[in-house]
């Protein structure tokens, strides 16, 4: 069967087992990239999926008709946005969103393997970059195999986003492992930046006006 995942499920549910009583919620949650690009119907969703989520470690059945029940929304659930956002992951056989899973099958992770030294060095730079400590490389790889973009593309990206957002203490924080490489958000990040270069470019190249 195929399943969703609620991405970071780890980080803001810490569970010791399945059908908790109730769900943390993280107030950062409405200034997310998530929260805020989506519809008051896909919020809804995004919420059922987290209660639903609760009951199987974060992750939920592909199975459209069977959430419209469990969940009691009013129509079939559409879950495309949340995937496009970054919210889910997925749909995806179980064995591959159980990263580090026994039973996780070797070729969905092959990605992790081919594009592991192309990760490491971008995230080596995320870290020069940003100052911070950043541990997990899978998002970069997966990036770099999806967009296939290179190792230059990637801290051409890191550096565009920091300059923007990195004066703002607010907005630095999301110079991470994850909003840059989210689907959608990287192949945009680096039109900016090329589009950026470009223009630098030719203002060097402008005769002075007197």
């Amino acid at each position: 069967m195929m399943y969703y995942k609620v991405r970071n499920w780890e980080k803001f549910q810490h569970y010791k087992n399945r059908n908790p009583p109730w769900v943390k919620l993280h107030f950062s949650l409405f200034s997310s990239y998530d929260w805020v690009i989506l519809t008051d119907s896909e919020r809804v969703l995004a919420l059922s999926s987290v209660l639903l989520a609760s009951k199987n470690d974060g992750l939920i059945p592909a199975d459209a008709d069977y959430v419209r029940k469990v969940a009691n929304l009013n129509s079939r659930p559409d879950f495309s946005a949340l995937v496009k956002c970054g919210f889910l992951e997925g749909p995806s056989d179980i064995s591959e969103l159980k990263e580090g899973s026994p039973n996780a099958s070797t070729s969905s992770l092959s990605y992790l393997r081919i594009h592991k030294k192309e990760a490491v060095e971008v995230l080596e730079h995320l870290r020069l970059i940003t100052g911070r400590s950043f541990s997990k490389y899978h998002n970069i790889a997966a990036c770099i195999k999806r967009e296939k973009c290179s190792v230059e593309d990637c801290k051409k990206v890191i550096e565009y986003k920091w300059r923007e957002w990195g004066p703002d203490p607010k907005m630095a924080k999301y110079v991470d492992t994850v909003t840059l490489w989210r689907p959608g958000n990287f192949s945009d990040y680096l039109d900016q930046a090329n589009a950026e270069k470009a223009v630098a470019k030719l203002a060097t190249k402008m005769p002075e006006v007197y």
